[in-house]
């Protein structure tokens, strides 16, 4: 038995994935609210900006705004503070918006100390607790766990009293 030549087609109902072949069309994802929709949900505009109707009804001044945000908090996850970065972070501190002007002044400072990600979190703390206090504050870190720092030669075990699942 031959199967129709689409990406998708009908199996039995007893298969994963609700009987569809996986990697068919599926609809398409909006990059502002993160959302899987179906095609009808976005309109010409939108298809190719990756916008559904109700986000691209949002003000475009309100959508550059949070989209900046989430570039701002993205900067503490690469795995390096660049150049280039550095370079757009200080652009940003003659925005309009007076908190992304503090961000973005924070985030500079953060590259100074510690722009490589991997011990950032502890460079940051030995340069300066204030400023690891100003990140967390920000949102920008989050705040250590209790057996972070932790003595080794301290009589507790953390995994001694985890029950099983």
């Amino acid at each position: 038995m031959q199967r129709p030549q689409d990406d998708v087609y009908f199996t039995r109902r007893n298969e994963p994935f609700g009987g569809y072949q996986v990697g068919g069309d599926m609809g398409h994802f909006c990059y502002f609210c993160g959302e899987l929709k179906s095609n009808e949900a976005f309109s010409g505009k939108g298809h190719r900006r990756h916008l559904c109707r109700a986000c691209n009804s949002i003000p475009a001044a309100e959508r550059e705004e949070s989209e900046l945000w989430g570039r701002l908090h993205d900067l503490m996850d690469q795995s390096n503070i660049s150049k280039k970065n550095i370079v757009w972070l200080k652009s940003l501190l003659e925005h309009s918006n007076q908190l992304i002007r503090a961000h973005a002044q924070l985030i500079l400072h953060v590259a100074e100390v510690a722009p490589f990600r991997k011990k950032r979190y502890q460079r940051i703390s030995v340069f300066s607790t204030k400023l690891l206090e100003r990140c967390i504050d920000a949102g920008l870190l989050y705040p250590p766990d209790s057996e972070w720092g932790a003595d080794p030669s301290s009589d507790e075990d953390p995994e001694e009293n985890n029950e099983p699942f």
